[in-house]
Formats: C-alpha cells, sequence, structure tokens
C-alpha cells in the first residue's frame, strides 16, 4: 500500500495504530462492562468472554509493537521510500486515556463502557439510541 502512495509522489504518512478493543462493547466481558449478545456477535454470552478479551488485547498489543519497530526498520534500515516521513499516532494510548478518565473527554454524563445504539441481537432493525448525546459515549 504504501508502495503505490509513494509511486504517486506520497511522502509523508501518518500511521494509527489499534484501538483498545479489549475495551470495547464488543470484546470486553460482560463483567467488565461489555456488551451481552448483539447484533454483531449474536451469541457472546455462550462464550468465554474473559478470554477473549484478553485474547484481543494480546492481538492488538502484538500489532502495535510490529507497527512501533517495523516501521522505523523499513523507513532507515532499508531506506525502502527515501525522503518519505513517517508518524504514529498513538491511538491506543489516547482511547485508554479517555476510559480511564471519561469525564476529562466526554461529554456528562460520561460514558466510557457503554455504546449509543442499541439493537436486539437477531434484529438489526429493532434499534434504541440512547436518551444521552453521543458525545457523551466513548463507543
Amino acid at each position: 500500500m504504501f508502495d503505490n502512495i509513494y509511486q504517486t509522489g506520497g511522502r509523508r504518512f501518518v500511521l494509527l495504530n489499534q484501538a483498545p478493543l479489549q475495551l470495547s462493547p464488543l470484546y470486553a466481558a460482560v463483567s467488565n462492562g461489555g456488551a451481552g449478545d448483539n447484533q454483531f456477535w449474536q451469541n457472546k454470552t455462550l462464550y468465554n468472554q474473559t478470554e477473549y478479551q484478553y485474547k484481543i488485547l494480546e492481538y492488538t498489543l502484538l500489532v502495535n509493537q510490529i507497527f512501533d519497530f517495523g516501521v522505523p526498520n523499513q523507513v532507515e534500515t532499508k531506506k525502502r521510500w527515501p525522503g518519505a516521513t513517517f508518524s504514529l499516532f498513538n491511538v491506543h494510548r489516547l482511547l485508554t486515556e479517555i476510559h480511564d478518565n471519561p469525564a476529562r473527554y466526554l461529554d456528562a454524563p460520561a460514558n466510557a463502557t457503554g455504546f449509543f445504539r442499541h439493537c436486539v441481537a437477531t434484529n438489526n432493525s429493532n434499534c434504541v439510541n440512547s436518551a444521552n448525546p453521543r458525545s457523551s459515549f466513548l463507543w
């Protein structure tokens, strides 16, 4: 992908690392504030949710580590894209900070574990939006 952008003249790249998906309602265990069965994972409560939450944590940290070490290697060691600059925006840290301190970043009532739109797990057209503003939700 970067090769194509570079070949067409792109020289400034900003990469976003992986968000802390283990904190999102989809992957977090119900016991940690995650959603139960929902339209994206209709039988979530049949699984070991804690195991999945920590598996997602491992995967996102691994991908972020690859970004941390892989990009400088490609740019500096291999000189793959002469004249290009790369920045890595730490989305993981930003969203973790918002999750840990929601009142500093979200409108009241700040909600870092819930989500705005709830749908019946087996019917995506049967949905209800929260009465609270979207700006009060992280997810």
